[in-house]
Formats: C-alpha cells, sequence, structure tokens
C-alpha cells in the first residue's frame, strides 16, 4: 500500500487484516511492530503490524480512512500523535482516555467503530511496582506533560494514597491545567530544584534523553545530587539503555528503572485490547514477546 497519508512504502494484500503503529517516524525504530508480530506468529494469526509515518497535517484524514477499512483492526499510537488521536476520537475512547486525553492504543469496538485506550499509564505503574514495590505514600515528580506523562501521572495518582503527592514540572501553563485536574501539584521547570530534596521517585516522561536529544538530560549531575539517596529514577525510554540521566543516577548511585519493562508491559495490554476476541494469553503473549526481543541482543 503505498498510500499518499503515509509516509513510508508499505505493501499490504487487498482483504488481508493488519494493524499499525501510527507515529510521526516510527518506521525509524518503533518496537511494536517486532512485538506484535511475534504475538501473531505465536497465536498463528494471519496478521502483520506496519509502521506508518503520517506527517501531522494527513492524520486526521488516515484515520478517517482506517476507520472505514474493516481490515484495519486497531494499532498503537505513537508521539506525538497520543494527544491528537483522542481529539479525533472524541467520545470513542475510554472514561481513563478522555480524563488523560491521550490515546496510545486503538481498537475496534462493538459496533465497528475505532475506540481508544491507553495502556502507557497502567504499564507504567505495572512495571514500576514490580520491581521497586508500592508507591503508596511516595512524593513523586513527573518531568512533562505530554501524553505519556498525563497517563503516567494519572496512574501513579491512583496508588499513592491520601500521604502520597505528585508534582508535575513542565514548561507550559498546559501542566498546571491538568494537575489542577487529577488534584496534583505543578511546578515551573525552573524550579525543579527547590523540590527535589522531598522526592521519592522520579519519572521522566520527556523526549530528552531521547533520539536528538539522546545527549542530553533533563535533570543535570548537580541536580541528581540534590535528591535523597534511596531516590529512584524512572525513565520511560526504552531506547538509547542508559541514557545520560540513567548513567549520571547510578553513578550517584541512585536506583534506576528504564522504559523496556513498561514497553513490553503496554504492548502485551495493547495486543489483548485489539485481539480481544480472540482467546489471547497475558503470560504467554509476554513471553512471545520477550523471547523476540531476546533474539535481538
Amino acid at each position: 500500500m503505498n498510500h499518499p497519508l503515509i509516509e513510508n512504502l508499505i505493501k499490504i494484500k487487498p482483504g488481508k487484516k493488519y494493524t499499525s503503529i501510527i507515529g510521526a517516524n516510527p518506521s525509524k525504530g518503533a518496537r511494536s511492530p517486532l512485538l506484535w508480530n511475534a504475538a501473531f506468529n505465536h497465536y498463528q494469526m494471519d496478521i502483520i503490524m506496519y509502521p506508518f509515518d503520517v506527517l501531522s497535517e494527513n492524520l486526521f484524514k488516515l484515520l478517517d480512512y482506517l476507520n472505514e477499512k474493516p481490515e484495519f483492526v486497531g494499532g498503537a499510537i505513537a508521539v506525538p500523535y497520543k494527544e491528537k488521536v483522542s481529539e479525533w476520537l472524541g467520545s470513542n475512547q475510554s472514561i481513563e482516555v478522555a480524563k488523560i486525553g491521550a490515546v496510545n492504543c486503538i481498537a475496534r469496538n462493538e459496533n465497528g467503530n475505532l475506540w481508544g485506550y491507553n495502556t502507557d499509564g497502567e504499564a507504567s505503574i505495572l512495571s514500576f511496582e514490580n520491581n521497586f514495590g508500592s508507591v503508596l505514600g511516595k512524593s513523586i515528580l513527573i518531568l512533562g506533560c505530554g501524553g505519556s506523562a498525563k497517563a503516567v501521572s494519572t496512574y501513579f495518582k491512583k496508588y499513592i494514597g491520601p500521604n502520597g503527592k505528585i508534582t508535575i514540572a513542565s514548561r507550559s501553563k498546559e501542566g498546571r491545567v491538568f494537575a489542577d485536574k487529577i488534584n496534583a501539584q505543578w511546578i515551573e521547570w525552573n524550579n525543579i530544584y527547590s523540590v527535589l530534596s522531598q522526592t521519592n521517585i522520579v519519572v521522566n516522561c520527556t523526549t530528552v534523553g531521547y533520539g536528538v536529544e539522546s545527549d542530553q538530560t533533563p535533570l543535570s549531575y548537580e541536580e541528581l545530587s540534590l535528591l535523597p539517596r534511596d531516590s529512584i529514577i524512572f525513565d520511560i525510554i526504552y531506547q538509547a539503555n542508559p541514557n545520560k540521566l540513567l548513567s549520571s543516577s547510578h553513578n550517584q548511585k541512585l536506583l534506576t528503572l528504564d522504559g523496556s519493562d513498561m514497553n513490553i508491559e503496554q504492548a502485551v495490554i495493547a495486543f489483548c485490547n485489539v485481539n480481544k476476541e480472540v482467546n489471547i494469553n497475558i503470560r504467554t503473549t509476554k513471553i512471545a514477546m520477550l523471547k523476540i526481543l531476546n533474539s535481538k541482543i
């Protein structure tokens, strides 16, 4: 399918079911096709996931097109379109997604229309607690307020309890509006240093440390030194591991976690959402995805 709305060349057989990851340039390194296609192979499903590189001005046109194509069964939404896809979906999204305002998974509902989910938040808290235990009562600093940050903030807020605290740091005032929406605190980016000494967990949800910014870090070495020594640095980026933030944190003997496990967890949850009419086993799906990843190392 050499479609004019898609920037990269994709070949799809007419009438064949398929899924996709939609973003600015997922063909240049997104892991979802590798993971999903491994799961499709495991279940012997004749479906393939493709990366769709889409320009912002063509996004809604592409979604309109895919919504009318029954062979498109759903897929993943990547940076930077999670919030825009939520806007396009309107009321066709879960209550949690409407609250977050960002989508990273679309699937057909019972009426055959595309429906929005967000697996980032659920996967982030699952990954963190699997590695470090409960976040109950913790003070958590979220860096950024994009689609992923909103999902992560919303889900961590559910688990910190009445004595816990979420602080969102962003450069735009949009962060303040969202923080008020979920009853969290907001701080301007330039004032991050003022809360570090009272922070137990830092979650980086910005793109700093990834792609063209892979040699940068959202927190300097000096800022990291202000954190309590038992603080945990969780960077949801799974590429370039360890990136500069995690390397600097490790050098200061802080506990760290990258986004690899979260990426697997959200892929499993999303895969199950899209293929819910099939008898999908979560544990088996995760094993299939991990197996293909390990074979590539």
